[in-house]
């Protein structure tokens, strides 16, 4: 449904287990104001998120669109990491707007890929992207996200999916049994997302007789180079992701590029941007020719949600111009 809108504003945010992030937008999607980051964690439910940010920045607007970290059903939302359940129609209570849209996050930051300039990435993997081919979003934060970029004669339309959740399985790497045997041992199912998050991190350090700190020291202390369990993890953990985004990219065909987003990888680009990581990309057996020119890119900015969700909020009202960003 399409809203006719005289305020020419749209309430835009990107919810997280950790942080929350909102902004305004103008009804082109170009311009993002009012932006605040509120931690997730210290608000008892998403109305009292929304009415934080409303209050400290006195944003009016006439629609919204909210992405969140989790799957979204029949215009409802359960955050994976988060006790939070809500709909469009709560959201629309709590703002105001007449019209409110929920996409899960990397739906929305998938749709914000085709926005991006090359400042706002960080090459890891060269490659030579098909601009007809499908697109792969994925990345680690406190869970891990994945969705796909699909390209039609209509333009972009993004397919959301909850490829976190699926199953982890070893290789014959000795690393990997430990690891995986150590959340066996605490989790009836062992998922990607155990794995590939923030406490996926602090547990792969303990199975490396790590002391025991948290995501942001381990990962501190290996972009210092001090050496210890922190640089092992973090090699490790870069392996493991790019063996995983090799998987989901063979299984979407996405020969237009593979895009690395959540809070992580823009923290650990050194372990990235490495041979390492390269060879476990492509380490496919007879399909390591399909993955060879396939580019792998680091999302660097950390509001490539909120400019996804305001893409989709702009559709929500008739002829919205959706060519360009600008910055305030």
């Amino acid at each position: 449904m399409q809203l006719i809108s005289t305020s020419h504003r749209a309430l835009i945010g990107d919810i997280g287990g950790t942080n929350a992030r909102f902004a305004a937008s103008d009804l082109t999607g170009r311009n993002l104001t009012d932006r605040l980051t509120l931690p997730t964690q210290e608000f008892g439910s998403m109305t009292d998120l929304l009415a934080a940010y409303t209050s400290r920045t006195g944003v009016r607007a006439e629609v919204a669109c909210l992405a969140v970290a989790g799957p979204i059903t029949h215009g409802a939302a359960k955050l994976t990491n988060a006790a939070w359940s809500f709909s469009e129609t709560d959201v629309c209570r709590a703002t105001g707007v007449v019209g409110a849209r929920l996409v899960n996050d990397f739906e929305a930051l998938a749709y914000g890929v085709p926005h991006l300039g090359e400042h706002d990435l960080a090459t890891v993997k060269p490659g030579t992207a098909n601009p007809k081919a499908p697109v792969v979003v994925l990345g680690p934060g406190t869970g891990f996200g994945a969705a796909s970029l699909v390209p039609t004669g209509k333009g972009w339309i993004s397919l959301p999916g909850e490829g976190g959740h699926m199953t982890f399985g070893t290789t014959a790497d000795e690393e990997e049994s430990v690891v995986h045997d150590h959340f066996a041992s605490i989790y009836e199912h062992v998922s990607v997302e155990r794995i590939l998050s923030g406490s996926g991190i602090e547990a792969i350090d303990g199975c490396f007789g790590g002391p025991g700190r948290s995501a942001e020291e381990i990962v501190e202390e290996a972009a210092r180079g001090d050496g210890g369990t922190a640089s092992r993890t973090i090699d490790f953990f870069a392996r493991v992701l790019a063996r995983i985004a090799g998987d989901i990219a063979l299984v979407v065909g996405a020969r237009g590029g593979v895009y690395l987003g959540g809070g992580i990888a823009p923290r650990i680009l050194d372990a990235l941007d490495s041979d390492a990581f390269r060879t476990a990309f492509v380490r496919k057996g007879r399909m390591s020719g399909y993955l060879a020119d396939i580019p792998v890119r680091v999302i660097t900015i950390d509001d490539g949600g909120l400019r996804g969700a305001a893409v989709l909020a702009a559709e929500l009202v008739p002829d919205a111009d959706r060519v360009g960003w600008a910055h305030t």
